[in-house]
C-alpha cells in the first residue's frame, strides 16, 4: 500500500504541477481517495482568506446542535433589518421574513447566502461554531467575524486552509459530523450547489459532485466530494493573490480534471 500510496502521489503531482506553475497567484490543494491512504497535497496548510468557505462548519455545527437537542432544524428564524447584507437572495426579502434553521442552511450552501449565514451564526454562537471548529482538528480555521460587516477588529479575516477543508469533506463523507443521517443530509445539500464553474466544470457528465465555493475579490476557492467507480474522492483547491480570477477558476478547473483522471486510473487498477 505504501508503493501504492507512493505512486499515486507521484502522479497527481506530475498531473497538477504545470497548471500550477503556470498560475500568477498563491495556490493550495489537498485530495484523497477516501477509505485509502491515497493522498496528494500541496501547500496543504497555507492559510487564505476563508471566503464563503466557512460555511461548512457553520452548517456542520447547526446540524451537530440539532442532533444534540440544542435546536430544531424546524426553528423559524425572523430577518433582522440589521441581518440583511449584500450576496444572496435574503438580501432581497422584507425585515420579518421567517425561514426555518434548514432553510437558512440551504440558502447558506446552495447560493451561498451571506445573510443566512450571519443569522446561523448568531443563533448558534460564534464560541459554539469555534469549539466545533477545534473538535473536527480543523486547526488552522478561525471564524472571526460576519460576512460583509466590519470586523471586531481592523484588518481580521474569516481564514482556513486546503487542508482544513479537505479534512471538514472526509468526515462528512465518512459520516463523523454529527451523524450519518445528517452528513447524508448536508452532502445532499452541497450536491444541489448552484455554483459549478470550478472544480465540478470540467468533470465528466454525470458525475456526482457536492461542492462549496468561496469567493472575494482576489480569492477563488472550492472543495468537492466527488463520487465514481464506487468511491469517493476529496478535492479542495484555494487560491489566493490572483489579479485574473476567471484564471483562478480555471485552474481549480484544470487541476480537478486532472486529478479525477488519476482518480479513475487508479479506481479501475483494483
Amino acid at each position: 500500500m505504501t508503493d501504492n500510496a507512493e505512486l499515486f502521489r507521484k502522479e497527481a503531482e506530475k498531473a497538477v504541477m504545470p497548471f500550477i506553475a503556470d498560475f500568477n497567484g498563491r495556490l493550495s490543494l489537498k485530495c484523497s481517495i477516501c477509505g485509502t491512504s491515497l493522498a496528494y497535497s500541496y501547500r496543504a496548510d497555507e492559510i487564505h482568506h476563508a471566503a464563503s468557505m466557512i460555511k461548512l462548519p457553520v452548517m456542520g455545527r447547526l446540524f451537530e446542535a440539532a442532533k444534540e437537542g440544542l435546536v430544531s432544524l424546524d426553528d423559524m428564524a425572523a430577518l433582522g433589518e440589521g441581518d440583511i447584507v449584500e450576496g444572496g437572495v435574503l438580501y432581497e426579502m422584507h425585515p420579518g421574513t421567517e425561514l426555518t434553521l434548514r432553510d437558512l442552511a440551504r440558502l447558506m450552501i446552495v447560493v451561498s447566502d451571506n445573510t443566512a449565514m450571519n443569522i446561523l451564526a448568531d443563533r448558534l454562537g460564534f464560541g459554539a461554531i469555534s469549539e466545533h471548529i477545534k473538535r473536527l482538528g480543523m486547526d488552522n480555521t478561525g471564524l472571526v467575524k460576519k460576512l460583509m460587516l466590519p470586523p471586531p477588529v481592523p484588518g481580521a479575516y474569516n481564514y482556513t486552509t486546503a487542508g482544513d477543508i479537505w479534512k471538514f469533506l472526509s468526515m462528512l463523507e465518512s459520516g463523523e459530523i454529527a451523524g450519518r443521517e445528517e452528513c447524508d443530509e448536508m452532502i445532499s445539500i452541497m450536491s444541489r450547489q448552484m455554483f459549478i464553474e470550478k472544480i465540478p466544470r470540467r468533470l465528466p457528465k454525470g458525475v456526482f459532485t457536492a461542492n462549496k465555493t468561496g469567493e472575494v475579490s482576489g480569492v477563488r476557492h472550492d472543495g468537492a466530494i466527488i463520487r465514481a467507480f464506487g468511491k469517493a474522492m476529496i478535492i479542495s483547491v484555494l487560491t489566493s493573490d490572483s489579479s485574473d480570477e476567471n484564471a483562478s477558476d480555471d485552474v481549480i478547473s484544470d487541476i480537478s480534471a486532472s486529478l479525477f483522471r488519476v482518480f479513475e486510473r487508479f479506481c479501475k487498477r483494483d
